[in-house]
């Protein structure tokens, strides 16, 4: 790793069962929170309609929703390098600041 600017600490890793508590409690809310909206949208449809064979409704779809798919995939990505390599971010909407 140190081949690509990449050293590894001297320090080994510590683990505390609060930060175990941390993640698995906001994975479990974000879990819930992403399945509410298709819960609910499942609920409204009969379920002998759901099991007809039917044209694929794709008016959801829109080249909006394809541009900020990019972006937001396209700032994840800068945040998880600038977060394995400890560089800074710069944005020009929010100035400069460190993830």
């Amino acid at each position: 790793m140190d081949a690509i600017g990449l050293a590894t600490p001297a320090v080994s890793p510590v683990l505390d069962a609060s930060t175990v508590a941390t993640a698995l409690a906001v994975g479990v809310v974000v879990t819930l929170v992403a399945s509410v909206a298709p819960a609910v949208r499942a609920s409204r449809v009969a379920p002998l309609a759901a099991l007809r064979d039917v044209a694929v409704d794709r008016s959801a779809t829109s080249r909006r929703r394809a541009v900020a798919g990019v972006i937001v995939t396209g700032a994840g990505i800068a945040l998880t390098v600038s977060g394995a390599t400890g560089e800074t971010v710069r944005s020009p909407a929010w100035g400069r600041w460190r993830p």
